[in-house]
């Protein structure tokens, strides 16, 4: 017997700026909070924005409940990728445009 497919769906942030979309795809990664916790949600636009949800439950019910932020990122700059560096730590990396 199969187990059913849950989708999880949250509203990214996007960055209209771009012309390629295809390179306008935010970066994310999952927020854990440790074996008794649904893990949480940060997702990162190429801009800055940057969306968090507590927890990733909260897809199966439209994923309105999310936290946001701009990130202070020069003129220049986009975001590459976010990496979880520790239990309670995610970096965000840039980079200059070219």
């Amino acid at each position: 017997m199969r187990a059913a497919i849950t989708c999880y769906m949250f509203p990214v942030p996007t960055s209209a700026s771009s012309t390629q979309t295809h390179l306008a795809l935010p970066v994310a990664s999952l927020v854990h909070y440790g074996p008794m916790r649904e893990p949480g949600l940060i997702v990162i636009s190429k801009t800055g924005e940057l969306r968090l949800w507590e927890s990733i439950g909260v897809g199966l019910s439209g994923a309105e409940g999310f936290t946001t932020t701009q990130l202070s990122l020069q003129t220049d700059e986009d975001v590459v990728s976010v990496q979880r560096c520790d239990v309670s730590l995610n970096s965000c990396l840039s980079s200059a445009k070219h």
